[in-house]
């Protein structure tokens, strides 16, 4: 059953703004909206490929969906990406106000006992994010287990979704506050927005926290800011550390957030965003003694011989110096770090044990201490829908020959994990025992004749990648993965050097 879904009939113009010498990008109006005790922010704005991304993407999942292609489960993935692709189209603002979880009796085992955040979109005409507000509502509600209502007066006029037989926090309302839409979860959310909106000049914003204006002091030099990601790790400490208790103390050593006895951060900022066709992001964080900022991606000065590996062709691009094998081990610490103990060591064990049936020794050793210090990233050649996360990526090596004897083992390995991973049994038939339609959505690698490894779901390819003589090349599929590797052996190959990423 189709449930109603509205605004309150008001205008929705869009108001330009004078030119201004400082970055565009910085939705200032969005974030002044928000407290200064938020818990977490992050903040996009799109440049103009990110519009084409969206309805391209958006007009995929519609056909899919109204073919019948999703099962249920998938349905929840297919609905998420919409959301992502119809977001990336405008400027738009998530907070998150509050979070707190349970334990439910289980080792390492929590269950989310309250919730509430807000979304605020800036778009102008909002009939494309009601439309799909709807048929999310519609693929999961109907009039029996859910209700919708107009609540509130005048500029607090909205709509609230309450659903049957869950949680009280679990409480959804949209409306329009201003030029913008709100979307909100979790009672009194809705509220705090029109409060601060009411009270524009009132301090204690977000864009008055000491940090979030020293970030926008040094984001003067980007021509444009993409995005921001704002963390109040000491609000997050105070809310999640007294239940999560050991492991939210693990996450945040594996994300270098704490200092042991010396306590933790307080705070964290991400930026990134454009200089020219340069993409510089930069990381600030704020400990209880200091305050430290530095670069993570860098452009480089014209005449830089390492410019020769990012084609003409290419509209961005940007370098980092990474010790590689340091990443793979923060990112993998990271990521098992969130799982419960049970379910760590059992994948920690099966690793072990297919490495070693592989007849490799130490695959850190083997592989990832022969790659960088150079990071190269750029949009060459342009994703047919302008998915702004296609980029091709180019991994420096030391030109061993153990590096390209081991690359392929290596993602043997990772193929024989997925296949143990999809597996409806504990045992390595995998995909083997897999319907057709089951392994369309299974997450999947495979190997090209000419020797490209690529990461899929079904027909769509995630990332692909292959090895060069001097580089990992890492791109958004096999074709785009070759046409690199067919410019690399064109051009006159740089002396190896690591990128110099400025001091602060």
């Amino acid at each position: 059953m189709s449930m109603l879904i509205a605004l309150p009939g008001r205008g929705a113009g869009q108001t330009s703004k004078p030119p201004t010498s400082e970055p565009t990008g910085l939705n200032r109006d969005m974030l002044s909206l928000l407290g200064g005790d938020v818990l977490a922010v992050y903040s996009y704005s799109p440049v103009e490929s990110g519009q084409q991304f969206g309805q391209s993407m958006m007009g995929l999942l519609s056909a899919a969906g109204m073919l019948g292609v999703f099962k249920p489960d998938q349905q929840v993935l297919a609905d998420t990406v919409s959301v992502i692709a119809e977001l990336s189209k405008f400027p738009h603002v998530l907070a998150l106000f509050d979070v707190a979880s349970q334990p439910t009796g289980g080792e390492g085992s929590f269950r989310l006992d309250h919730f509430s955040m807000a979304l605020l979109v800036q778009g102008g005409d909002y009939a494309a994010q009601l439309s799909l507000l709807k048929k999310t509502i519609d693929h999961y509600f109907d009039s029996e287990n859910a209700t919708i209502s107009w609540v509130g007066e005048g500029a607090a006029r909205r709509q609230r979704l309450v659903m049957h037989h869950m949680p009280e926090w679990d409480v959804w309302e949209w409306g329009q506050v201003g030029d913008l839409f709100v979307f909100t979860v979790g009672p009194g959310a809705y509220e705090r927005i029109i409060a601060n909106a009411a009270a524009a000049d009132q301090p204690g914003r977000l864009t008055d926290v000491p940090m979030i204006q020293r970030a926008e002091l040094h984001d003067q030099e980007m021509d444009h800011r993409l995005w921001l990601l704002y963390l109040n790790v000491q609000e997050l400490d105070r809310k999640l550390q007294p239940v999560l208790g050991e492991y939210y103390d693990q996450v945040l050593a594996a994300l270098k957030l704490s200092l042991g006895d010396e306590g933790n951060a307080r705070q964290v900022i991400l930026t990134a965003g454009y200089r020219q066709r340069a993409f510089v992001s930069k990381l600030y964080t704020a400990w209880p003694d200091r305050a430290e900022y530095g670069y993570l991606t860098i452009g480089l000065e014209k005449g830089d011989p390492l410019l020769a590996l990012v084609p003409p062709e290419a509209t961005s691009y940007a370098v980092a110096s990474a010790k590689v094998s340091d990443i793979v081990a923060w990112a993998t610490n990271s990521y098992l770090s969130t799982r419960n103990p049970r379910r760590r060591e059992r994948m920690v064990a099966n690793y072990e044990r297919v490495v070693a049936e592989a007849g490799l020794d130490d695959v850190y050793a083997q592989l990832f201490d022969h790659l960088g210090p150079e990071v190269i990233i750029h949009d060459w050649p342009a994703h047919p829908f302008n998915w702004p996360f296609a980029k091709t990526i180019l991994v420096s090596h030391d030109g061993s020959l153990e590096v390209r004897k081991v690359w392929p083992r290596v993602m043997g390995v990772w193929q024989r994990l997925l296949n143990m991973l999809n597996a409806p049994e504990p045992n390595e038939t995998g995909l083997e025992s897999a319907s057709w339609g089951e392994s369309l959505f299974q997450l999947q690698l495979n190997r090209t004749e000419e020797g490209i490894w690529f990461l899929h779901v079904g027909p769509l390819v995630l990332a692909a990648g292959a090895m060069t003589d001097q580089h990992l090349v890492i791109s958004w599929s096999a074709p785009a993965v070759a046409h690199n590797m067919a410019y690399l052996r064109k051009i006159e190959m740089p002396t190896s050097r690591p990128a110099i990423i400025p001091a602060p």
